[in-house]
Formats: C-alpha cells, sequence, structure tokens
C-alpha cells in the first residue's frame, strides 16, 4: 500500500475544483455567496534529499552526508488569492540513520510516502510585484506510511557482533569460542522488519502517522510558464516508532522523549498548465473588427482607427496594410518606406536600412565584436582630420561642376608671406582662400569666370599700393586636387573698384607661428593669413551685415572660443566697429588694437595633455598590447594625415602632470612614449596647446 498516500491527492482536489465550479451569486437573499477561486493549476517536480532527527543517531549529532536519502516529490498548486496559494503534493524516498559507539550499535532505514496539502504565503504584502526571486513561507497538513528495517546480518548470514574494539565478528565477544572470530563487514542492506522483531514488545503497532510540516523557499522565473523552486520543509510527525526507538525501549535502546522528526531540501521545476478558460458570459464584452469602425479617432491619418493600429504614428502619406502598419514587402522587417532594397533575398539578414548584409558585412562585424586593440572603437576615427578651406579640395566643393576653372589674384606663398601692410587691404575683399598644391600653399584673393575679371582686381591692388603676384588659374581635377597655373599679365582691362559697404570678419586668434589644420577644424570658412611680421593670423567668415558677424561670433563663443572679436574692413583699409554700423556702449572698446598675440583665444578647460604610447598601421603587437592592457583606459585614434592608429592614455589639465605621468608609463616599458596636446578631441602638438593656453 505504499502508493495509498498520493491517492490522497483527489480528495484534497475535489473540494476546490468544488470551490470553483460555483460562482459569485446569491440564491435571491443576497446572503449565500460563495468563494469563486480561479483554477490556475501549476505542477512540479522536484528532487532533494531526507535527514532523519530522532532518537536513533541521537537527533542527527556528528552529521555526515551518507546519512541524508534521496527523495522524489510531485505537486500541483492553486493560487487562493494574491497572497496565499494551497499546493497538494506526494512525496517518496528513504530516510535512515546509523549509530556507532561502543555501547550502542543502532541503524534503521525506512521507505516513505506521503500525501497531503501546504498553504504558502507569498510575502505579496511586503513585496512589489515582478521581482526575479520570490520567497514563501508555508505550513500544512500530510499523511505518512514508513516501513523501517534494520541490517543485522552480512551478505553470508551472519549476525554482526559488535566488540569493544571497535570491529564487527561473526561470533560474540564474550563466546568461549570468541578466539576463533572473523573479522565481518556491513553489506548495509536492510533486511530485518523492525516491526517483527518486535524488540520493545510494542506489538503490532501502524506503520503510518500524520505530521505537520513547515517549509520555506523561494521562487524564480524562467519564462513565463516554468519557475524553479527551491526550499526546505521540516516534518513535524505524530510517531516516535519510525526509527523503533522510543523512550519505553530499554538498556542500550533507551529514546528520548519526542516524536520523530524529519527534513526534505529540494528543488523543483513547476509548469503553469494555464487550464482555465474564460467562459463567454452575457456580462463579458467580446472584441470584433466592427468595433474598429465605431472609433473615429485616427491620429497618424493613416485610415487604421487608433482602437485598431498596431503601429501608431505611422508617418503621413505611408502605404498601410490593415493594421496600420507599413508595408513590407519583403518581410524584412525594414518597412518599404525607408527600405534601400525593397526586395531583399528571401531568408536575408538585412541592415537597418534593408539591404542585405554579405559575407564581408558579418566578417566585419564579427572583427568588431572579437576586437582587442580598439581598432572599431566608437573613438577610433575621431581624430580625423576635418579639412578646411585650406585645402583644395573645399576650394573645389566652391565651384560649380560645370565651371570648375577659376581665375583668382596670388598674393602670397607659404616661401613668401603677405606684408604686414597689405593685410588689411587684401581681407577686405570677399572670396580669400588658400589652395594646397603639393607642399606649398597659395594665398589667392577673388573668384573670377575669366581671366580679365582677376586682373581687374590685381590692377586696384597695385594702384592701392598693395603686392601681389598677378594671376592664377585653379583648375579642379577629378581626385579632387587643384592645379594652380600662373597667368600672363592682360594689358588694357582697367582697374576694379572696392565694393560698397563693410566686410565683417571674426579673428580668431593671433599667433607666432602657423597651426596645424587640426587645430580650427571645427571652425567654418577658417582663413589664414601669414604676414611677413612672423605673425600668423586666423578668421573666420565673411559677412556684409553686423548682425550676420555677431550671430557667427556668438556660435564661436559657445564653442569655447572665447578670444575671438569681430573685425570691420571698408575701402580696404580696418576701421572701428561704429564706422561698420555697430553701437559701441564703451568708446574705450571701439579702437583699432595693433594685431598681436592674443592674450587668450579658448577656454583652458578644451586643453588637455595626454601620453601617447603607441603608433601602429595594423594591430597592435601582442606584447604591446600586454602592456596596454595593464596600463588600463588606452584610447586609440587614426590619423588621416599618415594613415596611423595612434594610441593614448590619460588626461591632465597641465602638462607637468602629463610628463609625469609620461614617466610612470616609461618604466612600464614603453620607452618611446611622448606628451601630445588635446583640443576639443583632437590630437594638437604640445607647442600648439600652448599657444592655445591663457597666458
Amino acid at each position: 500500500m505504499k502508493w495509498i498516500n498520493l491517492a490522497v491527492l483527489p480528495l484534497f482536489l475535489m473540494p476546490a475544483f468544488g470551490i470553483n465550479a460555483q460562482d459569485s451569486s446569491d440564491d435571491g437573499d443576497g446572503d449565500n455567496e460563495t468563494l469563486n477561486i480561479e483554477f490556475k493549476p501549476r505542477v512540479g517536480l522536484g528532487i532533494g534529499m531526507f535527514t532523519f532527527y530522532g532518537d536513533v543517531a541521537s537527533n542527527h549529532q556528528g552529521y555526515h552526508p551518507t546519512v541524508s536519502k534521496l527523495g522524489y516529490d510531485i505537486s500541483i498548486s492553486n493560487p487562493l488569492n494574491d497572497y496565499f496559494d494551497i499546493k497538494f503534493y506526494g512525496m517518496m524516498g528513504t530516510i535512515g540513520a546509523n549509530e556507532r559507539t561502543l555501547t550502542r550499535n543502532l541503524n534503521f532505514q525506512s521507505d516513505i510516502t506521503t500525501g497531503g496539502f501546504v498553504i504558502n504565503y507569498n510575502f505579496g504584502h511586503i513585496l512589489k510585484k515582478g521581482h526575479f526571486v520570490n520567497p514563501y513561507l508555508g505550513v500544512g497538513f500530510e499523511s505518512i506510511e514508513f516501513l523501517s528495517k534494520t541490517d543485522l546480518y552480512d551478505a553470508n548470514g551472519n549476525y554482526y557482533h559488535y566488540w569493544s574494539d571497535g570491529s564487527i565478528r561473526d561470533i560474540a565477544e564474550n563466546s568461549p569460542m570468541a578466539a576463533s572470530a572473523n573479522f565481518i563487514y556491513r553489506d548495509y542492506t536492510y533486511e530485518t522488519d523492525l516491526r517483527e522483531l518486535n524488540l520493545d514488545n510494542l506489538g503490532k503497532y501502524p506503520e503510518r502517522t500524520f505530521s505537520v510540516p513547515i517549509q520555506i523557499g523561494a521562487k524564480m522565473d524562467l519564462g513565463k510558464r516554468v519557475k524553479f523552486r527551491i526550499g526546505t520543509s521540516l516534518h513535524l510527525t505524530m510517531s516516535d516508532l519510525i526509527d523503533n526507538v522510543t523512550e519505553e525501549s530499554e538498556g542500550n535502546r533507551a529514546g528520548t522523549r519526542g516524536n520523530d522528526k524529519f527534513l526534505f531540501t529540494s528543488f523543483a521545476l513547476t509548469y503553469d498548465l494555464k487550464l482555465n478558460r474564460k467562459k463567454k458570459g452575457e456580462d463579458e464584452y467580446q472584441w470584433g473588427p466592427e468595433d474598429c469602425i465605431k472609433d473615429t479617432i485616427d491620429e497618424d491619418n493613416d485610415g487604421i482607427a487608433d482602437l485598431c493600429d498596431r503601429c501608431q504614428k505611422t508617418p503621413e502619406g505611408v502605404d498601410v496594410d490593415e493594421f496600420g502598419c507599413p508595408i513590407d514587402s519583403d518581410s524584412d522587417m525594414v518597412p518599404d518606406y525607408v527600405d534601400q532594397e525593397v526586395f531583399s533575398p528571401d531568408s536575408s539578414i538585412v541592415d537597418v536600412e534593408g539591404i542585405a548584409l554579405t559575407d564581408e558585412d558579418f566578417l566585419e562585424r564579427y572583427l568588431r565584436y572579437t576586437d582587442t586593440t580598439g581598432k572599431y572603437d566608437s573613438e577610433y576615427l575621431e581624430d580625423e582630420d576635418v579639412e578646411t578651406t585650406t585645402t583644395g579640395q573645399q576650394v573645389a566643393g566652391n565651384l560649380d561642376q560645370e565651371n570648375s576653372r577659376v581665375y583668382r589674384v596670388l598674393v602670397g606663398t607659404s616661401e613668401k608671406e603677405i606684408l604686414a601692410n597689405d593685410i588689411a587691404g587684401i581681407i577686405s575683399f570677399q572670396n580669400y582662400k588658400m589652395v594646397v598644391q603639393g607642399d606649398t600653399t597659395y594665398f589667392v584673393l577673388g573668384e573670377f569666370d575669366t581671366p580679365e575679371g582677376a586682373q581687374r582686381l590685381a590692377n586696384l591692388l597695385d594702384s592701392r599700393g598693395i603686392s601681389n603676384d598677378g594671376i592664377v588659374e585653379t583648375v579642379v581635377k577629378d581626385n579632387g586636387n587643384v592645379d594652380v597655373n600662373p597667368i600672363d599679365p592682360i594689358a588694357d582691362v582697367g582697374i576694379g573698384e572696392y565694393p560698397e559697404g563693410s566686410l565683417f570678419r571674426i579673428q580668431v586668434g593671433a599667433f607666432t607661428s602657423r597651426l596645424s589644420n587640426r587645430v580650427f577644424a571645427d571652425i567654418p570658412d577658417i582663413a589664414e593669413v601669414v604676414g611677413d611680421d612672423g605673425m600668423v593670423r586666423y578668421y573666420s567668415g565673411e559677412f556684409t551685415t553686423p548682425e550676420d558677424a555677431a550671430k557667427h561670433k556668438i556660435d564661436l563663443l559657445s564653442r569655447g572660443y572665447e578670444g575671438t572679436f569681430i573685425v570691420v574692413f571698408k575701402d580696404g583699409k580696418r576701421v572701428k566697429l561704429s564706422q561698420g554700423g555697430f553701437s559701441v556702449l564703451n568708446p574705450e572698446f571701439d579702437t583699432l588694437n595693433p594685431d598681436r598675440p592674443n592674450p587668450y583665444t579658448v577656454s583652458n578647460s578644451l586643453i588637455k595633455f595626454r601620453v601617447q604610447v603607441g603608433a601602429y598601421a595594423l594591430d597592435v603587437p601582442t606584447d604591446v598590447l600586454d602592456l596596454f592592457l595593464q596600463l588600463g583606459n588606452v584610447i586609440p585614434r587614426k590619423d588621416a594625415n599618415d594613415n596611423l592608429v595612434k594610441y593614448f592614455i590619460g588626461s591632465f589639465d597641465n602638462y607637468e602632470l602629463a610628463s609625469e605621468f609620461k614617466k610612470k608609463v616609461i618604466l612600464e616599458g614603453i620607452t618611446d612614449a611622448f606628451v601630445v596636446g588635446d583640443f576639443k578631441g583632437r590630437t594638437i602638438s604640445v607647442q600648439e596647446a600652448f599657444s592655445l593656453i591663457l597666458k
């Protein structure tokens, strides 16, 4: 009758089903309302270990893992409300204990089966919903069947005689034949029924009892239906006969007062059957397509009412399906209105633009994923040069594709600077630019479709005593480079005229040496003037109204260029702000200061110093990479000028701190480390950083 306790389960379940079968209605007087518990069964299967606490082994003193026995449980649970649930279960396994001392040698093993229920509390009053781990505490009632046996004989039928020296022999120690006794060993086969031995004259006592289980544990969600449960339960039995030793036992079998108990520690997986199905009733609203017609609100104007629109806020004019979602002809999860490849190959994986990824694309993504050098880091291309008007390509960008041949006046080169006295007269004209051809930088003025126009401007400069080198032809080639070709002077074309009105520029800074292109890479329309006085001046923009100039200055100030100021040119000369149309409240500021290095150019907070620890065209060597990993936070940047990836570490507010840190880096093994400047995330030289720092 081992399985009789499992058969008890339906008897417990029947009342629960009966409760669920009733509804919250009354018989007319309103007093017979019954509890309506929704049937949401969850089945579970678990495995664990039994640990016995009783007279044998003195309540588990001197615990050893072999004393624990394997057990299994099967359960079905259902919520009673938001805080309590009831669990019906069956449990089977083996419990036992062994006690081996000089005066007492007892052992037993019992196969048990249990069936019962537990009501659990889930701490829902305290913990918020949505926890991954949900603790519980429960108490219940159960029936237990046990069949206890002991191990008295070995495999050959020899009775165990325990000697005072700790050995086990086939003859008693006090027997006259003790000298011929042989050593024997326990086979741990529990072959003798303890109740049948009747050692304490207890008779045919019942091998079943009731118990109160107290359990504690936690549940963890593994999915919508699956949960993992771990816990332990203490079973307080109402019998002291499971180990066949009681307080009535005599001699070395004497026990203590109190019933036997055991612990079951287990883990289990549970599955939500979700058997409950709501029945259609008169008071239950049933959704139907006709409800969409009732809704007159269509916020995105796609023809599908919001009540049934699965894709809200579809862009206006986009074709949608019956559910209000944009059409996706190739089912690649990218709607047609943004899909750059409307009919991608079947089963292909696409990017965010709907274009099927090739094997090369997957390889690039894999390399990016496995990258340990920083080559694919988001900062990797941060330091690429953003070319300004100092390049031939940008000059070409200002030309019409059908008219890439432009004539200009050559006013200076990198080998022959502009006379300091001529600077104001030159940059008072629009279209002052620099064109780079090879190693030479050409400073040019004007932009004319014919050489005659450029010649008239050259003649005007000559008439004002402004030095120039005649006219040149600039030709944009297919690769974007610009050729600069000198043109013979053209006679009898007349003299040009100064444009009416004023020209406004923003002076960014004046320095004693040229700065690299990357320093002011984020400033639009940057222009450089190199004078024979040794000063290099940088201007941004050319404006014909004071309002536009003021706006541009504010924009530069917001970028951290705090030393910028507006300069005004008129009739080939620099004039005061008031002469250019500005209202100057303080006359002290309405002066013409001589050009000199600005006391400050940019906000000092934008200037940092870093230590460069390497530069490589390919991947970093393994031994160097190990040093990088030891240093930590090494930042890679690609330099477009030499196509090298350069690596930096640290960020310091002054050169002295960076220099001290460089010494530590050299001691770590990177002997060629050196300090560089960092301006707004762009790498510059230390000298350039010093030029920008507030004096």
